[in-house]
């Protein structure tokens, strides 16, 4: 919250009101504040920049990577609806080869045909009584076309949809809503399990064999299960009541709490002696103070348990036998005690390991695919599952007809991103300087980058970005695909020629448009700038002069007043 000063309020602020632009249009005020993305046509910003009589001010809206010219250009590109029918047609014609346009008309085709399969998947999975007929019920909810998500982006990370819905649907019950239900134990089971989705994850148990690994299971529940008892009853021991008014320590906090009745007494002599020697022994026939005193606490030690309660007395045999034993082996006790917690810890992050090993081996199929193995494709050798995913197609459940349609818009989708690439090679600045490889035919090299161009205009990405950054942080599976991708091209980028001097000359001639037009703006904003701070400084001496001197003066209002 900002509090402002009261006076300062009276003389200097002003209200305003917010207003669209087409209900503003007509409407004319002292200064108006435009607020514009690149969604806006240029028509309608030149309706909202044009209602202020002393200033208009734009406010642009920018996406992550985007630049206030990139907005302003987008904006000075785009015409209104109402446009005549030669402007239609070369929209369409346009818009046909758009390749962002092209990728959203297949996503939708492959929406469509994978809620189709997989609602065909479930009847078949209901059918072999492989899930309850609850679960098989999904299908007719509203909410099937999130479980249709789920189960799509699980089948591209590699996971056996077929198992994991056997497991996730048993004990289903009859729920209000199946769908629901089965989306949210997806959501549960993978927060659970993370390193199952990843196809890369390698752990420390990955090279063991399914024999060697149920052994270890079995050894590292059993020392899980001692470690964790041996901490419970270190953990467990409580203060012992010997009939004074303070109760005396739990064992774990006595000196000599850890040692059994035989190993106290047997102590309590050899102390005993070895202080008789020690006296006998010195020429000043003085006792040893630290001997002495380690007699004391021990002789306390047994005074204290023969004062305590038998019940608990037994109790603490119990917890001392249960740390210093390991599988009914004796230990040294005050090692097992600096050392439990860890020791409990180290053989839980074993069983944790364990565990996720044995859900990956059950959860995840068998490599189908030069991808599935691991093998990736060459550069431009075909779209990534980003651009055209190919599940569907695949998919033997898929309408016949749904297959052509998807199989005949990647094609279409396949010629608008080559083409996107060819475009990008000849102006795109992050494009510039890259240099195809023998190995890489030109089709190919094209498609590469026609993809990276197609990314970053779905994602508003700004020509500044660099390259090889495109897709870093993406928010899908399939970024990953492209961002690898934009390294590879990266990697025969020169980087010592950002304006494309080794490249060919209808690139050196596009970059020096770039340079020219870029000036060419800074120089006209500038000049507006000026024209506007002079415009609104004869203004305020004009105010200052018609008002009265009784009162201070008042500035510009700062809002416009409809």
């Amino acid at each position: 919250m900002v509090e402002l000063d009261p006076r300062y309020v009276a003389d200097n602020v002003q209200l305003g009101y917010a207003a669209t632009v087409h209900r503003s249009q007509g409407v004319t005020v002292d200064t108006a504040h435009a607020v514009l993305d690149a969604s806006v046509d240029r028509s309608t910003a030149y309706v909202a920049l044009t209602r202020g009589r002393l200033r208009n001010t734009a406010w642009l809206v920018v996406e992550d990577d985007q630049t206030t010219t990139d907005v302003l250009d987008t904006i000075a590109s785009r015409t209104a609806d109402n446009v005549t029918v030669l402007d239609a047609a070369a929209r369409e014609a346009r818009a046909a080869a758009d390749p962002v346009r092209m990728r959203d008309i297949y996503a939708d085709l492959a929406t469509t045909a994978d809620r189709i399969r997989w609602s065909r998947h479930l009847d078949d999975l209901v059918r072999g009584r492989h899930i309850p007929p609850a679960a098989g019920r999904a299908t007719a909810s509203q909410q099937f076309p999130d479980v249709v998500g789920r189960l799509t982006g699980l089948e591209a990370a590699g996971v056996d949809v077929d198992t994991l819905l056997r497991d996730l649907t048993t004990g289903i019950g009859r729920p209000e809503d199946p769908a629901a239900e089965i989306a949210t134990r997806i959501d549960q089971w993978s927060d659970q399990h993370p390193t199952v989705l990843d196809p890369d994850h390698h752990g420390p148990l990955s090279d063991l064999d399914d024999q060697a690994l149920t052994g270890l299971a079995d050894r590292a529940g059993r020392q899980a299960q001692a470690a964790a008892g041996r901490a419970q009853a270190r953990h467990s021991a409580q203060p012992a009541d010997v009939g004074g008014s303070e109760p005396a320590p739990a064992w774990t906090h006595r000196p000599y709490g850890d040692l059994t009745d035989t190993e106290l007494s047997q102590r309590i002599r050899e102390a005993v002696g070895e202080s008789f020697a020690h006296a006998v022994d010195s020429p000043a026939r003085e006792p040893d103070a630290g001997a002495d005193q380690a007699v004391s606490q021990m002789l306390a030690e047994r005074d204290t348990r023969a004062a305590m309660d038998p019940g608990h007395r037994r109790a603490e045999d119990a917890q001392r036998w249960e740390v210093s034993h390991l599988d009914g082996r004796p230990v040294d006790i005050r090692d097992a005690m600096r050392h439990v917690d860890r020791s409990a810890r180290a053989a839980a992050v074993v069983a944790r390991e364990v565990s996720e090993e044995q859900a990956r081996r059950r959860w995840r199929r068998a490599p189908t695919s030069r991808q599935d193995a691991g093998h990736e494709t060459g550069v431009g050798e075909g779209l990534t599952q980003w651009a055209a995913p190919t599940a569907a197609i695949g998919d033997r459940r898929t309408p016949s007809t749904w297959r052509d349609a998807l199989v005949a818009q990647r094609q279409r989708l396949d010629e608008a991103v080559t083409q996107a690439g060819r475009d990008a090679l000849g102006t795109a600045g992050w494009a510039q300087g890259l240099t195809r490889p023998q190995e890489v035919t030109t089709r190919q090299w094209q498609r590469a980058v026609g993809e990276v161009a197609t990314w970053r205009a779905a994602n508003h990405v700004g020509g500044h970005y660099p390259l090889e950054l495109t897709a870093e942080n993406g928010t899908t599976p399939h970024d990953a695909g492209v961002h690898q991708l934009a390294r590879a091209l990266a990697r025969h980028q020169h980087k010592d020629d950002p304006d494309g001097q080794a490249a060919s000359p209808g690139s050196r001639q596009a970059a020096a448009r770039r340079r020219q037009a870029t000036s060419e703006a800074l120089r006209r904003a500038r000049r507006a700038l000026s024209e506007q701070r002079e415009q609104a400084r004869s203004q305020q001496q004009r105010s200052t002069t018609q008002r009265p001197t009784t009162r201070p003066p008042r500035s510009t209002p700062g809002g416009p007043r409809l």
